[in-house]
């Protein structure tokens, strides 16, 4: 098949977990099909691109990013998102030079299928009459937001996140609609958009995590040390943290003075970096996240938030590090509580769970063994790149793509950008 996949940032690097499902899925994608990625991104990550693609792209086209997704601009986005009809989220995302070039991309080439990454990039018209068009949907965004609205502690922040929510439900959910089919990253989202679009086909692709990049490596850890990585510029993974910090953390120094815990990723706010001290490491970006993971422990996931599945559950047990989560930090991985991972949803439960596996080496020994079979079981990439195939499959097999005209929900997002 030839496939056009439209993608809302680069693959490459693949720093964050976005990044990191996408280039997996486009490795599995460009070992049987030809593929034309149409991606924001610089010409030097467009450079990384072809390095890692190399020919077995077909076609490759890279717009640079809209300033309204950063800083300053991005503020001020959000700002003038209060009055408008549009959610922020998506009135940062469009971009003219976007279209352009998806339309020199569909001009006089031949498409079997045409997948978009996250509903960002199904807002765009595409003229490809009769070609199936398929989502990949790597968390339920409306969804996401209105957990943010919930547990947000500023009420300016709750009330922007609710207004948000609404705007983005009958976004994502407009983009929804026009698809022939749907791909998740677990079973809670296929239920979430099961509500409103039953009868559109929906496929579970779950986040995997690549074992010959993550694997235990040699020599014992430190004992008493905790780790969380993710980008920290991103709500859910800051809050959760904070959460830790100063909910769980005081709690586990009690039973454990010389416990630390190490924050690893870019962006983290001030009021966190503000927190780094003898016992907590606040690292900001690093290239590498494994010499963190594999001098800890124990791995942490103290989420309130969020949606899809997370990688960093998988790249500890694929590293043989035990896990500490809330429910929702293990949503859509199939943790058994006591097997494969400890499960706390309050601090004091939390705290108890990261001591008890300090304390006993049995209940260490056997999370790491059975989150580690867990794994290679079912998250290895190429498993979950033969489950795409077989989604893709049917898809074509069904081949009754929606016959009508496509109207593009950024006109409204431009008009009021």
């Amino acid at each position: 098949m030839h496939i056009l996949n439209l993608l809302p940032y680069s693959p490459c690097p693949p720093h964050f977990g976005g990044a990191l499902r996408i280039f997996h899925l486009l490795r599995e994608m460009v070992r049987l099909h030809d593929v034309t990625v149409v991606m924001y991104g610089t010409p030097a990550e467009g450079e990384l691109v072809r390095e890692a693609f190399g020919g077995r792209l077909k076609g490759l086209y890279t717009v640079e990013k809209p300033p309204k997704l950063t800083g300053l601009h991005k503020r001020l986005t959000q700002i003038r998102s209060l009055v408008q009809d549009t959610s922020a989220t998506t009135t940062g995302f469009y971009s003219d030079a976007m279209q352009e070039s998806i339309d020199r991309a569909v001009s006089g080439a031949s498409f079997d299928l045409v997948q978009f990454e996250t509903h960002h990039t199904g807002l765009y018209r595409i003229d490809c009459p009769g070609v199936p068009r398929i989502i990949d949907v790597q968390n339920v965004e409306f969804d996401n937001v209105r957990r943010m609205s919930r547990a947000s502690r500023s009420p300016l922040r709750r009330a922007f996140y609710a207004r948000e929510y609404r705007k983005l439900h009958k976004e994502e959910t407009d983009v929804f609609g026009t698809q022939d089919a749907i791909l998740v990253t677990s079973a809670r989202d296929k239920s979430l958009i099961d509500t409103e679009f039953p009868r559109i086909p929906k496929f579970i692709v779950p986040n995997g995590v690549d074992t010959s990049y993550f694997h235990p490596r040699s020599g014992p850890p430190e004992s008493h040390t905790l780790v969380f990585t993710g980008a920290m510029n991103y709500f859910p993974n800051s809050d959760g943290m904070m959460y830790f910090l100063r909910e769980v953390f005081p709690l586990i120094q009690k039973e454990v003075p010389d416990a630390r815990v190490c924050v690893v990723g870019g962006g983290p706010p001030k009021h966190l970096a503000a927190m780094a001290s003898e016992a907590v490491e606040v690292t900001g970006f690093v290239e590498d996240v494994r010499p963190y993971v594999d001098r800890a422990s124990i791995c942490i996931v103290p989420l309130r938030m969020g949606g899809g599945t997370r990688l960093k559950v998988l790249e500890a047990m694929a590293m043989e590090k035990p896990v500490v989560t809330t429910s929702v930090g293990c949503e859509g991985i199939h943790v058994v509580d006591r097997e494969s991972a400890l499960i706390a949803d309050n601090p004091e439960l939390f705290a108890a769970s990261a001591v008890e596996l300090m304390r006993d080496h049995d209940l260490y020994r056997r999370l790491v063994e059975n989150g580690g079979e867990l794994v290679r079981e079912f998250y290895e990439w190429s498993q979950v790149g033969a489950g795409l195939e077989e989604a893709y499959d049917q898809i074509m097999e069904s081949r009754h793509p929606r016959q009508a005209q496509y109207k593009s929900a950024t006109t409204s997002g431009a008009t009021n950008a």
